[in-house]
């Protein structure tokens, strides 16, 4: 049987609500947001950590959200970006069983947020992105 999430943010709650469910609403709510695919991998990785605390996945699900409203277009914040991003590193490395996986899918989202402002050049680490990593519509010249 799959297992039940509570989260409580900003725009977002789910009260015993499966992971399929959680990772749907996820993904309807902020599917415009800057690398939305990636940020959906990444809290499905969260959702199935086994080693990852229930807080810390609380946290880390909720920190997610954030950074998907940050990077939604209308709150490009790289102050924000970058604490949370930073805080989630910190979060997704304490769970052996999702670090490796999660802590590439953050660096790739950390460099695709610095090549357009979004993630303050210096913060969070991680290689420059390949080109067109990031929808048109963000893009910077």
């Amino acid at each position: 049987m799959p297992e039940n999430f509570y989260f409580q943010g900003e725009n977002t709650t789910f009260i015993n609500r499966p992971q399929d469910t959680v990772i749907r609403d996820f993904q309807n709510a902020h599917g415009t947001a800057i690398r939305a695919d990636d940020l959906t991998q990444l809290l499905r990785l969260v959702l199935t950590s086994r080693d990852m605390a229930a807080a810390d996945r609380e946290e880390a699900a909720s920190t997610i959200h954030d950074i998907a409203r940050i990077g939604s277009g209308s709150l490009l914040d790289p102050a924000a970006a970058s604490t949370r991003l930073e805080r989630l590193r910190a979060l997704l490395s304490s769970s052996a069983d999702i670090a490796q996986p999660a802590l590439t899918l953050l660096a790739s989202l950390t460099a695709a947020g610095r090549a357009v402002g979004v993630v303050p050049a210096g913060g969070s680490g991680g290689a420059d992105p390949p080109a067109g990593w990031w929808p048109a519509s963000v893009r910077r010249s």
